[in-house]
């Protein structure tokens, strides 16, 4: 090989090498880099991410025009399709023109002890969660609550477990025409309420009343259409009233329940059943019945029908 090309391949040898020692150098000196400011951005705090409030869902068909809320101002919060529609003092119904998301969360201002007719109308809530109600032991009443909720199917057996305060169950469930059964502790802490009338009246698609329902409510004075055209239902648990002995209105208690079989409730005492109709005969452990009109107007099949008092039987004219 002549001395000009052992020149020049010695000179692109050279260049060769000091182009990889300088690329080497390039990406040490970038890796460190790297390094420093991870280092440096270790320093900062993570980013601070707004804490998101959990709630628990209430359930509500999707649609147009759906109702969320009857009494907005008790109302902290509501939240539907990701949308705060509290925004200042609302009162009154709520409608969103298009709900997407069945699931929507609602919480209550502070210190509600009223909440009289909140759900009443709201005919596309199908499901309310256990503690909706947890974190007002102070409320009183709850009448017309779920008044006309036509499509909820089921209530949470907790539902009241903290309103030990409550007096008022009035009209609560009434015409919840898809409900078909009724939780036994639903007011198993409830030992302060005095009124149960029409509380689920018309709910006819219900077959049964758990036998304890009423056990623990010894206060309550008014039943009066209480189970009324519930046409569905097929008998009376024998012990339902059986803790219930201040009970003053029976008017319509079980009116048109036309599917009754069996014989109508009672309370045993001495070993001697005591109907509802044969309590005034016993003053000394029964408040006398007041308003008792048609009781059981409709009901020819129980087996005690015909014995019972006619103002029992049916209203009169």
């Amino acid at each position: 090989m002549g001395t000009f090309k052992k020149t020049i391949m010695k000179k692109y040898i050279n260049v060769g090498f000091m182009a990889i020692f300088t690329l080497m150098t390039f990406v040490l000196s970038f890796s460190s880099c790297s390094s420093e400011d991870d280092d440096i951005m270790s320093e900062y705090p993570p980013e601070e991410k707004p804490e998101v409030p959990h709630y628990d869902n209430l359930s509500y068909m999707p649609g147009a025009n759906v109702q969320l809320i009857n009494k907005a101002e008790y109302c902290k919060s509501i939240i539907a399709d990701g949308k705060e529609l509290i925004t200042g003092n609302e009162s009154g119904v709520i409608t969103v023109p298009e709900l997407k998301d069945p699931k929507v969360y609602i919480t209550f201002k502070e210190g509600i002890t009223n909440f009289s007719d909140v759900f009443l109308g709201c005919i596309k809530l199908t499901s309310v969660p256990a503690n909706l109600f947890a974190n007002h032991p102070n409320a009183t009443s709850f009448s017309g609550a779920f008044l006309r909720c036509t499509a909820l199917t089921a209530i949470p057996e907790d539902l009241f477990a903290n309103n030990q305060a409550a007096e008022n169950f009035a009209w609560l469930f009434y015409n919840c025409r898809k409900l078909e059964s009724i939780p036994e502790k639903l007011f198993a802490n409830c030992p302060a309420v005095t009124d149960f009338s029409s509380s689920f009246a018309a709910c006819k698609r219900l077959v049964s009343i758990p036998s304890a329902l009423f056990a623990h409510n010894p206060n309550v004075t008014d039943f009066s259409y209480a189970f009324s055209d519930c046409s569905f239902i097929t008998s009376i648990p024998a012990s339902l009233f059986d803790n219930n002995r201040k009970i003053e209105v029976f008017s319509g208690l079980f009116s048109n329940c036309t599917s009754l079989k069996g014989e109508s409730p009672y309370t045993v005492v001495e070993g001697k059943k005591v109907h509802l109709y044969e309590r005034e005969l016993y003053p000394e452990l029964f408040e006398e019945p007041g308003l008792h009109f048609g009781v059981f107007e409709y009901c020819t099949g129980l087996t005690d029908y015909a014995n019972m008092p006619s103002v029992w039987q049916k209203f009169q004219d």
